[in-house]
């Protein structure tokens, strides 16, 4: 939290339906403001833990449509952890409620079903190798071909992506 505290990057706080079980990070692409909405307490800690991983480089938006890029299950499975320290029974309302920390793991993420596809599987971040992203993406194959076709290097090569320098 400290990393996003002392952060030159502004971030902003929307508030979404308390009853919403998941919130949402993204990039204004107009402000340049990263924009965390949230419904509840718990919620802005798990998305918290999201500018936290965009500040070390965990994770990145595409600068035209503001999606967040890099994610993979490790982020989203601190995130949840982060969330589940603060208050566990904020996670009773999801079908695959945890009883434990240990139980915030990989799996659980997998079986919250969205965006699994999305995520990647191996742990990424904006320096991670070509080859880094395709294995990470392999459950992906738009993206396996996206990058396989692409004259990129590294995740710092991906056209349009914003990341903190």
């Amino acid at each position: 939290m400290n990393k996003v505290e002392e952060s030159t990057q502004v971030y902003s706080i929307k508030r979404i339906n308390p009853k919403d079980d998941f919130g949402e990070i993204k990039l204004n692409t107009e402000t340049d403001i990263i924009e965390l909405y949230v419904g509840n307490v718990s919620n802005f800690v798990h998305e918290l833990t999201h500018a936290g991983q965009y500040e070390r480089g965990d994770l990145a938006f595409h600068a035209i449509d503001g999606s967040t890029l890099l994610i993979d299950f490790g982020d989203e499975v601190e995130a949840y952890k982060n969330q589940y320290a603060y208050d566990p029974s904020v996670l009773e309302n999801i079908s695959t409620r945890p009883s434990s920390m240990s139980d915030v793991n990989s799996k659980f993420v997998a079986e919250l079903g969205y965006a699994a596809n999305n995520l990647g599987v191996a742990p990424i971040n904006i320096n991670s190798s070509k080859v880094d992203l395709m294995y990470s993406y392999c459950k992906n194959m738009k993206i396996v071909k996206s990058l396989y076709s692409s004259n990129i290097s590294s995740a710092k090569d991906i056209p349009n992506i914003k990341y903190k320098k």
